[in-house]
Protein backbone atom coordinates (compact mmCIF):
# COMPACT_ATOMS: atom_id res chain seq x y z
CA UNK A 1 0.00 0.00 0.00
CA UNK A 2 1.43 3.18 -1.05
CA UNK A 3 1.74 6.28 1.89
CA UNK A 4 -0.44 8.53 1.38
CA UNK A 5 -0.18 12.09 1.75
CA UNK A 6 -2.01 15.36 3.41
CA UNK A 7 -2.05 18.91 2.31
CA UNK A 8 -3.11 21.11 4.99
CA UNK A 9 -4.16 24.95 4.13
CA UNK A 10 -4.31 28.23 5.84
CA UNK A 11 -7.71 29.47 7.19
CA UNK A 12 -8.79 32.81 8.65
CA UNK A 13 -11.36 33.37 11.41
CA UNK A 14 -12.79 36.52 11.29
CA UNK A 15 -16.09 38.23 12.68
CA UNK A 16 -17.82 36.08 9.97
CA UNK A 17 -16.98 32.71 11.11
CA UNK A 18 -15.60 33.13 14.55
CA UNK A 19 -19.09 32.96 17.34
CA UNK A 20 -21.63 30.16 18.68
CA UNK A 21 -23.11 28.92 21.66
CA UNK A 22 -22.96 26.02 23.88
CA UNK A 23 -25.29 24.40 26.88
CA UNK A 24 -25.59 21.37 28.76
CA UNK A 25 -28.28 19.30 28.60
CA UNK A 26 -30.32 19.95 30.86
CA UNK A 27 -29.44 23.56 30.35
CA UNK A 28 -27.44 25.52 32.58
CA UNK A 29 -26.76 28.40 30.20
CA UNK A 30 -26.33 28.84 27.31
CA UNK A 31 -22.57 30.21 27.02
CA UNK A 32 -21.30 32.32 24.30
CA UNK A 33 -18.10 31.66 22.53
CA UNK A 34 -15.98 33.69 20.16
CA UNK A 35 -12.51 32.74 18.61
CA UNK A 36 -9.89 34.77 18.47
CA UNK A 37 -9.45 36.35 15.18
CA UNK A 38 -6.21 34.77 13.13
CA UNK A 39 -4.56 32.40 10.31
CA UNK A 40 -5.02 29.29 11.38
CA UNK A 41 -4.17 26.01 10.13
CA UNK A 42 -6.74 23.35 11.06
CA UNK A 43 -5.10 21.02 13.91
CA UNK A 44 -1.17 21.40 15.33
CA UNK A 45 0.92 18.78 16.38
CA UNK A 46 1.05 17.86 20.23
CA UNK A 47 2.98 20.27 22.30
CA UNK A 48 2.61 22.94 19.43
CA UNK A 49 3.67 26.17 20.64
CA UNK A 50 0.93 28.74 19.85
CA UNK A 51 0.15 30.78 16.83
CA UNK A 52 2.49 33.82 16.16
CA UNK A 53 3.71 33.04 19.95
CA UNK A 54 0.32 35.07 21.24
CA UNK A 55 -2.30 33.16 23.16
CA UNK A 56 -4.01 30.79 20.95
CA UNK A 57 -3.29 27.29 18.98
CA UNK A 58 -3.87 26.23 15.50
CA UNK A 59 -7.94 26.29 14.63
CA UNK A 60 -9.08 23.05 16.83
CA UNK A 61 -6.92 23.09 19.63
CA UNK A 62 -8.04 26.71 20.22
CA UNK A 63 -11.84 25.69 19.59
CA UNK A 64 -11.27 23.09 22.14
CA UNK A 65 -9.83 25.86 24.32
CA UNK A 66 -12.25 28.29 24.44
CA UNK A 67 -15.21 25.47 24.75
CA UNK A 68 -13.72 24.45 28.15
CA UNK A 69 -12.89 28.28 29.22
CA UNK A 70 -16.64 28.20 28.93
CA UNK A 71 -18.02 27.01 32.00
CA UNK A 72 -16.51 24.14 34.09
CA UNK A 73 -18.97 21.73 33.19
CA UNK A 74 -16.50 21.54 29.43
CA UNK A 75 -12.96 21.00 31.39
CA UNK A 76 -12.84 18.03 29.81
CA UNK A 77 -13.98 18.57 26.23
CA UNK A 78 -11.91 17.90 23.25
CA UNK A 79 -12.20 18.69 19.76
CA UNK A 80 -9.97 16.46 17.20
CA UNK A 81 -9.61 15.60 13.96
CA UNK A 82 -9.51 11.96 12.00
CA UNK A 83 -6.69 11.60 9.48
CA UNK A 84 -8.06 8.75 8.59
CA UNK A 85 -11.32 10.36 7.62
CA UNK A 86 -10.69 14.22 7.35
CA UNK A 87 -13.70 14.37 10.23
CA UNK A 88 -14.12 16.84 13.39
CA UNK A 89 -15.18 15.33 16.31
CA UNK A 90 -16.45 17.37 19.56
CA UNK A 91 -17.02 15.34 22.41
CA UNK A 92 -18.22 18.11 25.26
CA UNK A 93 -17.48 15.23 27.77
CA UNK A 94 -21.19 15.98 28.92
CA UNK A 95 -24.56 15.91 27.47
CA UNK A 96 -24.72 19.30 25.53
CA UNK A 97 -25.92 21.47 22.67
CA UNK A 98 -24.08 23.87 20.25
CA UNK A 99 -25.79 26.17 18.18
CA UNK A 100 -23.80 27.62 15.66
CA UNK A 101 -24.48 31.21 15.81
CA UNK A 102 -23.92 33.98 18.61
CA UNK A 103 -26.49 33.74 21.21
CA UNK A 104 -29.14 35.55 18.69
CA UNK A 105 -27.02 35.34 15.31
CA UNK A 106 -27.98 33.14 12.46
CA UNK A 107 -23.99 32.96 11.09
CA UNK A 108 -23.17 29.25 9.92
CA UNK A 109 -20.19 29.80 8.48
CA UNK A 110 -18.20 28.33 11.08
CA UNK A 111 -20.43 24.90 11.34
CA UNK A 112 -19.62 24.37 7.52
CA UNK A 113 -16.05 25.15 7.77
CA UNK A 114 -15.96 22.61 10.69
CA UNK A 115 -17.91 20.19 8.71
CA UNK A 116 -21.42 19.97 10.26
CA UNK A 117 -24.72 20.91 8.57
CA UNK A 118 -26.64 21.50 11.51
CA UNK A 119 -26.67 22.43 15.74
CA UNK A 120 -25.49 19.67 17.68
CA UNK A 121 -28.55 18.40 20.00
CA UNK A 122 -29.05 15.39 21.60
CA UNK A 123 -25.83 13.71 22.30
CA UNK A 124 -22.57 14.77 23.88
CA UNK A 125 -20.33 13.58 21.72
CA UNK A 126 -20.76 14.46 17.52
CA UNK A 127 -18.59 13.94 14.40
CA UNK A 128 -19.18 16.15 11.42
CA UNK A 129 -20.76 14.96 8.19
CA UNK A 130 -18.18 16.75 5.61
CA UNK A 131 -14.84 17.07 5.64
CA UNK A 132 -13.06 20.15 7.26
CA UNK A 133 -12.31 22.91 5.19
CA UNK A 134 -8.75 24.04 4.00
CA UNK A 135 -7.70 20.63 3.54
CA UNK A 136 -7.00 18.30 0.56
CA UNK A 137 -6.54 14.34 1.40
CA UNK A 138 -5.80 12.58 -2.19
CA UNK A 139 -6.40 8.75 -1.71
CA UNK A 140 -3.28 7.73 -3.65
CA UNK A 141 0.17 8.65 -3.43
CA UNK A 142 2.49 10.65 -5.16
CA UNK A 143 3.63 8.88 -8.64
CA UNK A 144 6.58 11.97 -8.95
CA UNK A 145 8.69 14.24 -6.84
CA UNK A 146 12.51 14.76 -5.82
CA UNK A 147 14.52 12.51 -3.88
CA UNK A 148 12.24 10.82 -1.55
CA UNK A 149 9.16 11.45 0.65
CA UNK A 150 11.58 11.50 3.72
CA UNK A 151 13.74 14.87 2.47
CA UNK A 152 10.76 15.76 0.28
CA UNK A 153 12.73 18.32 -1.70
CA UNK A 154 14.53 18.54 -4.63
CA UNK A 155 17.93 21.16 -4.66
CA UNK A 156 18.49 24.25 -6.50
CA UNK A 157 21.22 26.50 -6.89
CA UNK A 158 21.30 30.52 -8.24
CA UNK A 159 24.74 30.12 -8.47
CA UNK A 160 25.86 31.61 -11.65
CA UNK A 161 28.94 30.59 -13.69
CA UNK A 162 30.36 31.37 -17.35
CA UNK A 163 33.07 32.58 -19.54
CA UNK A 164 34.42 36.48 -20.14
CA UNK A 165 34.86 37.19 -23.95
CA UNK A 166 38.48 37.01 -23.15
CA UNK A 167 37.92 33.08 -22.15
CA UNK A 168 38.15 33.97 -18.33
CA UNK A 169 35.82 31.43 -16.30
CA UNK A 170 33.91 33.29 -13.70
CA UNK A 171 31.20 32.75 -11.20
CA UNK A 172 28.95 33.77 -8.59
CA UNK A 173 27.95 32.50 -5.28
CA UNK A 174 24.47 32.32 -5.00
CA UNK A 175 21.31 30.77 -2.76
CA UNK A 176 20.74 26.84 -2.36
CA UNK A 177 16.68 26.83 -3.17
CA UNK A 178 15.07 23.87 -1.62
CA UNK A 179 11.77 23.21 -4.20
CA UNK A 180 10.29 20.67 -7.00
CA UNK A 181 7.95 19.80 -8.83
CA UNK A 182 5.42 16.73 -7.58
CA UNK A 183 2.37 14.82 -9.07
CA UNK A 184 -0.32 12.71 -8.80
CA UNK A 185 -2.24 10.30 -11.65
CA UNK A 186 -5.65 8.95 -11.55
CA UNK A 187 -7.34 10.65 -8.93
CA UNK A 188 -10.93 10.34 -9.07
CA UNK A 189 -12.78 13.53 -10.72
CA UNK A 190 -14.83 14.27 -6.77
CA UNK A 191 -10.81 14.85 -5.34
CA UNK A 192 -9.69 16.98 -8.46
CA UNK A 193 -13.10 18.95 -9.17
CA UNK A 194 -15.93 20.71 -7.12
CA UNK A 195 -18.73 18.61 -8.35
CA UNK A 196 -22.05 17.73 -6.74
CA UNK A 197 -20.87 15.00 -4.71
CA UNK A 198 -18.54 17.23 -3.33
CA UNK A 199 -18.30 19.32 -0.06
CA UNK A 200 -14.55 20.47 0.55
CA UNK A 201 -12.35 17.63 -0.14
CA UNK A 202 -11.71 18.68 -3.82
CA UNK A 203 -8.38 20.23 -5.39
CA UNK A 204 -10.31 23.16 -6.38
CA UNK A 205 -11.85 23.79 -3.31
CA UNK A 206 -8.28 23.70 -1.45
CA UNK A 207 -7.30 25.68 -4.30
CA UNK A 208 -9.35 28.37 -3.88
CA UNK A 209 -9.59 28.82 -0.19
CA UNK A 210 -5.78 28.16 0.10
CA UNK A 211 -3.52 28.45 -2.27
CA UNK A 212 -5.52 31.53 -4.17
CA UNK A 213 -4.39 33.43 -1.04
CA UNK A 214 -1.01 33.03 -1.27
CA UNK A 215 -0.30 31.39 2.58
CA UNK A 216 1.98 28.43 3.16
CA UNK A 217 0.60 25.00 3.08
CA UNK A 218 1.75 21.93 5.61
CA UNK A 219 2.40 19.44 3.36
CA UNK A 220 2.68 16.02 5.66
CA UNK A 221 4.65 13.34 3.38
CA UNK A 222 3.09 10.72 5.40
CA UNK A 223 -0.73 11.34 6.83
CA UNK A 224 -0.44 8.57 9.70
CA UNK A 225 2.08 10.89 11.54
CA UNK A 226 1.60 14.57 13.26
CA UNK A 227 4.61 15.37 15.19
CA UNK A 228 7.07 19.06 14.94
CA UNK A 229 9.27 16.37 12.40
CA UNK A 230 5.98 15.51 10.29
CA UNK A 231 5.09 18.20 7.77
CA UNK A 232 6.93 20.88 5.84
CA UNK A 233 5.93 24.06 5.02
CA UNK A 234 5.57 24.82 1.62
CA UNK A 235 3.97 27.64 -0.76
CA UNK A 236 2.01 25.48 -3.78
CA UNK A 237 1.28 27.02 -6.93
CA UNK A 238 1.66 25.89 -10.50
CA UNK A 239 4.65 24.60 -12.40
CA UNK A 240 5.90 27.91 -13.58
CA UNK A 241 5.69 29.39 -10.16
CA UNK A 242 2.43 31.02 -10.41
CA UNK A 243 -1.11 30.78 -9.14
CA UNK A 244 -1.91 30.95 -12.52
CA UNK A 245 -4.63 29.06 -13.55
CA UNK A 246 -6.32 25.94 -12.05
CA UNK A 247 -8.13 23.84 -14.50
CA UNK A 248 -5.37 24.78 -17.40
CA UNK A 249 -2.15 24.78 -15.93
CA UNK A 250 -2.59 22.22 -12.59
CA UNK A 251 -5.06 19.37 -13.53
CA UNK A 252 -5.95 17.60 -16.68
CA UNK A 253 -8.10 14.45 -17.44
CA UNK A 254 -5.97 11.30 -17.55
CA UNK A 255 -7.76 10.83 -20.94
CA UNK A 256 -9.61 13.08 -23.21
CA UNK A 257 -13.06 13.88 -22.66
CA UNK A 258 -13.00 11.21 -20.13
CA UNK A 259 -14.03 13.00 -16.28
CA UNK A 260 -13.70 9.58 -14.04
CA UNK A 261 -9.38 9.61 -13.60
CA UNK A 262 -7.45 13.08 -13.33
CA UNK A 263 -3.61 14.10 -13.25
CA UNK A 264 -2.37 16.92 -11.09
CA UNK A 265 0.95 18.48 -11.33
CA UNK A 266 2.61 21.19 -9.28
CA UNK A 267 5.43 23.17 -7.35
CA UNK A 268 6.24 22.94 -4.31
CA UNK A 269 8.94 25.70 -2.76
CA UNK A 270 9.80 25.31 0.97
CA UNK A 271 8.30 27.95 3.15
CA UNK A 272 11.04 29.82 5.21
CA UNK A 273 10.27 32.22 7.68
Amino acid sequence: MSTLQHYIGTLTIDGDNSDFSIDTNPSTGPFAVSLDAADYFVFGYTGEAAVDGGSTDQLLEHIEAKIRDADAAFAAATVSYDQATGLVSVDFATAATCQWDDLGGTDANLRDLLGFTGNLTGASAYTGDNQVRGTWRPSLGMTSYPGDLTSLWGKRSTTRIGVSSDGTAFSSAGTLLYDGIYGYQLLPEAEIITIASTTWESLEQFWEDCLHTGKPVRVYPDRTLNAADSYHAALMSNTDGKVGGFHDAMVGRWRENYNGFWSVEFMLRKHVT
